[in-house]
């Protein structure tokens, strides 16, 4: 028997620099162990060319761009790893991609040690199916992408944005500086390719954020939200 006993969601981002006629594993992400994976969203550079790989098999479909990215319906069953791989025969350029899905940890209930009978994951396939539109429609979880400069942005909703919590990932090329709810420029910044993990813990805390770079300089920060 299979029983699904816990899920999350997963996020990968991947940024590297790759030179003329180089070519370059961009973004890889590995199942955890006792896991299955499902994946519903890619975004990539559409400037270059791309191999996208799941468990050892090159696939053929469509790749969306960064801005628009390709919403795979029913999703893509991972069980080891996807990897996207990119070949550049133009010149030296950052490269960035992305993708999204949810985990599943796996508990499997036999009723004889000596059965292997491979669960049937038809049953999990619609239920993830239900809960992606379910979310795509009420807008429950979310991303947001926010371009930022040398002059200070202020994300906001009429009403104030409401959140309970957000994950900002800094894609650009420069240090951001960001602040909740009130502006206070802060010591440090959130630089290139890392993310800041922000969780008042009450529904409805976050009601702005804002967002500045270094004089002269911007940047990219993709916004993930928990209302």
């Amino acid at each position: 028997m299979y029983k699904v006993i816990n899920n999350y969601p997963f996020s990968k981002i991947g940024k590297e620099k790759i030179g003329e006629g180089e070519e370059k594993v961009i973004l890889h992400f590995d199942v955890p162990a006792g896991c299955v994976a499902f994946l519903y969203k890619i975004g990539v550079d559409l400037n270059v060319e791309w191999e996208w790989i799941i468990d050892d098999e090159r696939v053929k479909d469509e790749l969306g761009s960064i801005n628009t990215p390709a919403f795979y319906n029913p999703p893509y069953l991972i069980r080891k790893y996807i990897e996207l791989k990119a070949k550049n025969s133009g010149e030296e350029k950052i490269v960035n991609a992305f993708c999204e899905g949810l985990v599943y940890e796996e508990l499997f209930l036999r009723e004889k040690e000596e059965e292997k009978e491979e669960p049937k994951l038809i049953e999990l396939v619609e239920e993830i199916k239900e809960k992606l539109d379910e979310e795509r429609t009420v807008g429950k979880v979310f991303d947001k992408k926010v371009e930022v400069t040398d002059k200070i942005y202020m994300l906001y909703e009429k009403g104030g944005l409401n959140w309970t919590a957000c994950d900002i990932t800094n894609v650009g090329d420069n240090d951001v500086y960001f602040c909740v709810n009130e502006w206070k420029r802060p010591e440090a910044p959130l630089e290139p390719n890392l993310t800041a993990n922000i969780d008042l813990g009450k529904k409805g805390a976050i009601k702005k954020i804002y967002f500045l770079c270094d004089s002269g300089k911007s940047t990219t920060v993709y916004i993930r939200v928990l209302k």
